[in-house]
């Protein structure tokens, strides 16, 4: 090295870096000074050095530390030295090639560098790296300098190939500036496992771990076998966007920091984008997705916006420690032991368990803050809640499956179904065919879509308080801890359909520890206590019916303190599997099957003068919704059937047969 004249203007560094980036002419000496070979090649170790003479930190500047030939090392110099290195040209005619060879590694192409071992690579400059073979024992390392590759980007290219190693994570990213990418080849099997015990350079563990963000994509296969703890890990951002993904991991099959994203967001709406995308993950003891991030806004996040998805997890399916938004996708989650989790209503636990539960949330989708599904097929069957939200919990599109031990949807703020106007009923289906509760929130919306609740407590619960197993205590299945008296709580019927089958006893249909308002739509309770409120309740649109067995508490067959205004009612005696309809003429209202024996029948339809009630028929036109054994129409028209009348047992239908 030797000294070199420095300038004294170093607190200008950053504005004069800002405006060499668009010098062209000291780039365009820089250029020429090359081709003469009157510049070398710098490297990392020259951009550090110069900057460190620069700021004062060294008292010499290395050899080709004066890019540009002025007699001046400067901040000119170094943004040249920068766009050398970001632009340093490889010899592209030889393929960057990883073959793993039993106990040992060995490379064709640059960029690599071996351990004295021969089982540890370390990829240290930008490009895209093929894997192959097998290796028993050894480790890959992405450890490319920030400063030296700005916006620098690695592929690891696996064809086919088997790494394991049994005291580190076999694939670790200590350091890339924009992203290592992952590629699993089309018509290739690759497989990445772990030892049991171990800490990695990062103090942690993962079959796959990265510092940096990471991306999963491709049309071929991967496995991933976390056997210490996690499967894939990432300290920022992890994206899949394709390939058959399967994890299996004893803690968490895939974590996150800031976020995981499943299926790119600028796919979205396009045909077929997502047909090569499945991800199926499998824990011992952990989550099956988690972002871990409760810090830093607007991190800490899952997005699934495609593809087929299967979770098979101790714990919670899905678990972000802020959002979960899902958008599309073909997703199956089961938790602990399912919905099949056994006990009573009298303990307060998971569904009222007696039964010991685990110290563990298991969830099917769960966030610490908002959580919104925008669409896809979803099925859950969870020994916790299907879908919880410590926040607001907003149900917009989509077909939902859930069976439960305990709630299907659960929000500790406002809960919304549907987003549509009030005859809109497919944007969003809800089918909770086993629960304790089925919609339960602070506040609890209903504008559009459709609902069929199969529960053994409430069907739609709007109550204050926090959900035992909420944003406090994860281990807390506890149904029993939520609700509180009367407050600014609300249960709004604005518009779809909703029908409830609820257990006999006290267990209401819809019930509001605060106001109750039915403005549109339709809304059927099949039980004892069809809708109780502790508040106003109000009656201005749409249809309700109480399909009604023996029992019951409060006025109007159950409804909590005065009745709502009613337009029919009936007495009857039909069992459970008949079909009831309300019509008006031979037009079709509403149709239903009992859930259960029925004694009575009350609805409100104020816009409709001539409504009957019938039981049995037939019912011709468009069902809106298909759900199990439950057919439910509300258009068409019936034919045969008995006719009921006030106070009355029954008449021929008079449109016959």
């Amino acid at each position: 090295m030797k000294s070199k004249k420095r300038k004294k203007c170093i607190s200008r560094i950053t504005a004069i870096s800002v405006a060499a980036l668009s010098c062209a002419s000291a780039i365009s000496v820089y250029s020429l000074a090359s081709s003469l070979g009157t510049v070398t090649q710098p490297t990392a170790d020259d951009l550090k050095g110069t900057g460190d003479y620069i700021l004062g930190r060294a008292d010499t500047a290395p050899e080709n530390a004066d890019m540009d030939g002025d007699g001046v090392i400067d901040a000119f110099d170094m943004v040249l030295m920068r766009q050398a290195l970001s632009t340093e040209v490889e010899d592209d005619t030889v393929e960057k090639h990883i073959y793993l060879e039993g106990t040992s590694i060995r490379f064709e192409g640059s960029g690599m560098s071996l351990n004295e071992s021969a089982d540890v690579i370390t990829i240290s400059k930008p490009g895209t790296f093929i894997v192959t073979g097998e290796l028993e024992d050894g480790q890959i390392i992405v450890d490319v300098d920030k400063d030296a590759y700005p916006a620098g980007a690695v592929e690891l290219s696996l064809e086919g190939m088997e790494i394991s190693c049994s005291d580190n994570s076999p694939i670790y990213i200590a350091s890339i500036d924009d992203e290592c990418t992952i590629t699993a080849k089309k018509g290739t099997d690759n497989i990445i496992s772990d030892g049991t015990s171990y800490t990695n350079a990062d103090e942690d563990s993962g079959a796959i771990y990265s510092k940096d963000d990471i991306k999963f994509k491709g049309k071929g296969n991967l496995t991933v076998n976390g056997n210490c703890a996690d499967g894939i890990v990432g300290k920022d951002d992890v994206k899949i966007y394709n390939g058959n993904i399967t994890v299996n991991a004893v803690d968490d099959g895939i974590r996150g920091k800031d976020s995981v994203r499943i299926g790119d967001a600028d796919d979205l709406g396009v045909e077929d984008a997502f047909k090569n995308l499945s991800v199926s993950i499998t824990t011992k003891s952990g989550d099956g997705i988690t972002s871990t991030n409760a810090e830093d806004e607007g991190k800490g996040y899952i997005t699934i916006n495609g593809g087929t998805i299967s979770i098979d997890s101790y714990a919670d399916g899905v678990q972000a420690e802020q959002d979960v938004t899902v958008n599309g996708g073909d997703i199956t989650i089961e938790t602990y032991e399912g919905s099949s989790f056994s006990g009573n209503a009298s303990s307060g636990s998971w569904g009222g368990s007696t039964s010991a539960e685990p110290d563990v949330s298991a969830k099917g989708l769960k966030s610490n803050s908002t959580l919104t599904i925008n669409g896809g097929t979803i099925n859950i069957d969870s020994s916790d809640d299907c879908i919880h939200s410590a926040g607001n919990l907003s149900l917009i599109g989509g077909k939902l499956t859930l069976a439960t031990a305990d709630d299907a949807c659960h929000s500790d703020a406002d809960l919304t179904v549907g987003n549509g106007t009030a005859d809109t009923f497919d944007d969003i289906i809800i089918y909770a065919t086993k629960c304790y509760e089925g919609i339960e929130g602070l506040n609890i919306t209903q504008n559009s879509g459709t609902v069929v609740i199969n529960s053994t407590d409430d069907g739609y619960n709007a109550a204050g308080g926090a959900d035992g197993s909420g944003n406090t205590s994860p281990g807390g299945w506890n149904p029993g801890g939520f609700g509180g008296s009367t407050g600014s709580y609300s249960l709004n019927l604005n518009g779809g359909f909703a029908l409830v089958n609820i257990a006999d006893g006290d267990h209401d249909g819809f019930d509001s520890n605060g106001t109750l308002t039915i403005s549109g739509g339709y809304f059927i309770t099949n039980g004892n206590e069809p809708f109780d409120c502790d508040g106003t309740k109000t009656y201005s649109g749409g249809v309700y019916v109480i399909n009604k067995g023996s029992g019951g508490m409060g006025g109007m067959g159950g409804m909590g303190g005065s009745a709502l205004a009613s337009t029919v009612t009936a007495s009857c005696s039909a069992n459970a599997g008949t079909r009831i309809t309300l019509a008006d003429g031979e037009n079709v209202i509403v149709s239903f099957i009992a859930g259960k024996n029925v004694t009575s029948l009350t609805a409100g339809c104020n816009d409709y003068t001539g409504a009957k009630f019938y039981t049995g028929g037939t019912v011709t036109g468009t069902p809106v919704a298909e759900l199990g054994t439950q057919i439910c129409y509300i258009d068409g028209t019936i034919s045969g059937g008995t006719a009921l009348t006030s106070g009355s047992s029954s008449s021929t239908n008079p449109w016959g047969k």
